[in-house]
């Protein structure tokens, strides 16, 4: 049998010198006969582990070895080594600012390594890593995220271990409110991709992340908005790596692009018919593109199962009054409030004058604001609510000075609102709208106004 005192890299025994690789390798085949050779190699990584401590941000390569040969080998030996992880993790915890990174890497992999062999419970070894998103080592979150969600997936492949999931996500929702925003924020990456991979879909799990909307740092209120609007699909590592690198928001890149294509037309001399249908053109391969990218099927639609919507919308419309956050947000806000206003037919009395602000044909991202103003009308909201933002549409989009396609939009915007809700029309705003039957400049225009018509006969 091999001491404590004999060298990390061989050991002597009759036929020859044997590495920890070899050793290793016969271990695996013949646990029982090799135990000694285990139990010494076990002493001597103790004592390592104790001299390690002494110089926690020194690189030790003779206790790296040995963390690898006890990683691949403690499980065979049962309770001769079940003290190793907590061990490591106590390592870890003691020395967590000054701990070598690339040690606590390691250290890091051969408890996942373990774990994946059922050496550490679960509900042991998933709070610890979640403890440490708050180390700034991208390395080691990417591992980290990426063996929480297989661990996750694993425990409920065939049934759904409910004591595991309670565990970890009264856990998560203890991180996101922490006032560390990256803890959180990987937390939350978590939380929603074991959502979309169908393996956390309770009512429970929604509502945890329904509640970092209302969180104080704005890139983990991005993911939730945007989480609610089922257009982070595949929320991955490397998004949280660069949000976090650029403070969270980053401009709109589809509307960049959007609003280069209406400055090469309106840039040229003559704004023909076939500069403007290319123009169009490269709009929608922008947004299908867009689309293509970030939406999903939503088999569990997250809105339906919050626990009380209306105090969630009153909640959301009042910090989008008092934001001063970047457009962007604020705009994710708006899609997510009329979304649920939309879903639960909920009153947001004031949610419709906000809306107005927004209302001039060359406004930011108008076409998003009027689909938002479209969805948070519904046959439940009474008429006069949201009456005025449907006449200040109508004054801005709809006039005489105005191009063909702003009016042809504005009219399309007046026909679903009045769809959602018919009350909100007007003998004489009809009469005026008729008017537009004859448009000569552009069939759009005609079209539009004749489909507002055609619907009220329907209705009539």
């Amino acid at each position: 049998p091999v001491s404590g005192s004999l060298p990390v890299v061989a050991m002597v025994r009759q036929q020859g010198v044997l590495t920890l690789l070899e050793l290793q390798s016969k271990l695996k085949k013949e646990p029982d006969a090799y135990r000694e050779d285990f139990m010494g190699q076990l002493r001597h990584f103790e004592s390592n582990l104790q001299v390690f401590e002494l110089r926690p941000s020194e690189d030790s390569k003779r206790f790296s070895e040995l963390l690898t040969f006890i990683s691949q080998t403690a499980p065979l030996y049962g309770s001769a080594a079940k003290h190793i992880p907590q061990l490591l993790m106590k390592l870890v915890e003691k020395h967590t600012s000054s701990l070598n990174p690339k040690m606590r890497r390691q250290i890091v992999m051969a408890l996942t390594l373990m774990r994946n062999r059922d050496f550490v419970p679960a509900e042991v070894l998933l709070p610890f890593l979640f403890k440490l998103f708050k180390q700034h080592d991208k390395e080691m979150r990417k591992h980290i995220v990426s063996h929480i969600i297989n661990d996750i997936k694993r425990l409920n492949t065939k049934t759904k271990n409910q004591k595991v999931n309670g565990i970890l996500q009264t856990f998560m929702y203890k991180v996101l409110e922490e006032d560390d925003a990256t803890a959180a924020q990987y937390s939350l990456v978590v939380l929603v991709d074991l959502y979309r991979r169908r393996l956390w879909t309770s009512d429970h799990t929604v509502n945890i992340i329904a509640k970092a909307v209302f969180s104080k740092h704005s890139k983990i209120v991005m993911v939730a908005l945007k989480f609610f609007l089922g257009k982070y699909a595949k929320v991955s590592v490397e998004e949280a790596e660069r949000q976090e690198e650029q403070g969270g928001i980053t401009d709109s890149q589809v509307g960049k692009e959007r609003r280069e294509q209406m400055f090469k037309f309106k840039k040229g001399a003559k704004k023909t018919g076939a500069r403007r249908k290319a123009m169009q053109k490269g709009i929608k391969a922008i947004e299908s593109k867009r689309n293509k990218e970030e939406m999903f099927d939503t088999l569990f639609p997250a809105m339906e199962v919050l626990f009380d919507p209306q105090s969630f919308a009153e909640r959301l419309f009042s910090t989008l009054q008092k934001s001063h956050e970047r457009f962007e947000l604020r705009l994710l806000m708006m899609h997510v409030l009329a979304k649920c206003v939309s879903c639960h037919q909920l009153i947001v009395m004031n949610f419709y004058p906000y809306l107005e602000r927004y209302m001039e044909p060359y406004s930011r991202d108008v076409t998003q604001i009027l689909m938002i103003a479209i969805e948070s009308v519904h046959n439940m909201v009474p008429p006069e609510f949201c009456q005025p933002l449907m006449m200040t549409i109508a004054n801005h989009f709809v006039n005489d000075k105005a191009e063909p396609d702003t009016i042809t939009v504005g009219l399309n915007t007046v026909r679903e609102m009045c769809r959602r809700q018919p009350l909100l029309m007007t003998e004489d705003f009809l009469h005026d709208i008729s008017e537009y039957k004859a448009f000569k400049k552009d069939k759009g225009v005609s079209m539009a106004a004749k489909s507002v018509i055609y619907q009220y006969r329907e209705l009539h």
